[in-house]
């Protein structure tokens, strides 16, 4: 046997019997009666009525304010998704509308080449007619971004129409739209310029036969 396996038979067996020797220590301790450890349970006492009558003021104080928490909880939770939707709507505005003040710089531009083309003598010159193209994507721009042309036809709306003037027409009911002087755009549905137009009106000769036949 060489040294080092010596060494650890050795050292093996010592500590084996030295933990003998503990156990043999505390066997003895036990036997000349020394302290020993015991585990002493405390005996549950019932609890009186006025604990009882306690413990249930507690538990309903505190299902109340359970309660409370949470609606103040539900109704935080409301304020927070109509904050949201809120947001989300006034986001969705200002893009649908950010372009409107540079709208409103270009369309005196647009005006300006449909005035060109509207004075042009000959329609078939090359010029013209390459005006014409760039009226044409002008105008498709502006719809591809939501932008609508106001109808030169149809009746008088206050919302859509400013009236510059007013004709006499046997021809058509009062109201009715017989000129349109400068063109109206509406962006997503809201107006941006008004159009610029001129309405008819009764013939003077038959609103007074219309107040007499009102009058009988």
């Amino acid at each position: 046997m060489n040294a080092k396996n010596f060494d650890k038979n050795f050292g093996s067996q010592t500590f084996g019997r030295e933990n003998k020797v503990e156990e043999l220590k505390e066997v003895l301790k036990g036997r000349d009666g020394g302290p020993q450890q015991e585990d002493h349970v405390a005996p549950q006492q019932a609890a009186s009525p006025d604990e009882i009558t306690d413990l249930k003021a507690k538990l309903a104080k505190a299902e109340e304010t359970l309660q409370e928490n949470k609606q103040a909880t539900l109704r935080a939770m409301a304020d927070f998704e109509n904050a949201r939707k809120r947001l989300e709507k006034e986001k969705q505005e200002t893009i649908r509308f950010g372009n409107e003040k540079l709208l409103h710089e270009f369309l005196p531009v647009l005006d300006n080449l449909e005035l060109t083309l509207s004075h042009a003598t000959d329609q078939k010159d090359p010029l013209i007619e390459g005006v014409k193209l760039v009226v044409k994507q002008f105008i498709q721009v502006l719809e591809k971004h939501g932008v609508e042309v106001i109808s030169e036809e149809g009746t008088f709306d206050p919302h859509k129409h400013e009236a510059i003037g007013t004709q006499e027409s046997k021809d058509h009911a009062p109201g009715a739209i017989l000129s349109m002087h400068r063109k109206g755009y509406l962006l997503g549905g809201r107006l941006v310029r008004p159009a610029l137009v001129t309405i008819a009106k009764a013939p003077e000769g038959d609103e007074e036969s219309n107040d007499e036949e009102t009058i009988h």
